[in-house]
Order: structure tokens, then C-alpha cells, then sequence
């Protein structure tokens, strides 16, 4: 787990954005979540208007997982840290 300042941070957010669904897709609805570029982000990106005449919502998270990432992905970088940690007893 992280560290923030001297004490531990005993609470995660971790956040999984899917992608479109096939009736987004068919409907051809617009991708208004973006969780960045690369793998390891912590913001998301809401777009709130189509016409950009609003700018977008930004949230920030412990961790974003994007629509490209799997289960064991997250398993592996989220769950199996704080297993490790409960088995030596942190």
C-alpha cells in the first residue's frame, strides 16, 4: 500500500472504466470517459458536452484502470499487494 506522509493509507480507490457496449456501439453514442494514455493513471475524464463547449470533469482516483485492462491485470496490482501484506501482518 501507499504511504501518505508518515501513515499508511488504509483505503483505496480504484476505478474500472469499461468501454461501450454493444447498444452504445449501434446507437454510435459518443466515448465520454477517458481514463488517459497510459496504464497506470489516476485521473477520469468526463466529457460533458459534445460540443466541447463545457470543459471536461475531471476525477481524480488512488488508481484508473481503462477499458483495455483485464481482470487478472487488476488482480495482480491491486489485490495481490494487499494480500501479501495481510500475510505478514502490516
Amino acid at each position: 500500500m501507499e504511504k501518505t506522509g508518515e501513515k499508511e493509507a488504509n483505503i483505496q480507490v480504484v476505478v474500472r472504466c469499461r468501454e461501450r457496449n454493444e447498444r452504445e456501439e449501434k446507437e454510435n453514442s459518443p466515448i465520454v470517459v477517458f481514463t488517459g494514455l497510459d496504464a497506470r493513471g489516476r485521473e477520469v475524464q468526463l466529457r460533458t458536452s459534445p460540443l466541447d463547449k463545457i470543459p471536461n470533469k475531471s476525477f481524480f482516483f488512488d488508481r484508473v484502470f481503462g477499458p483495455d485492462a483485464n481482470q487478472q491485470l487488476i488482480y495482480q496490482e491491486i489485490v495481490v499487494p494487499i494480500l501479501e501484506e495481510a500475510s505478514i501482518g502490516v
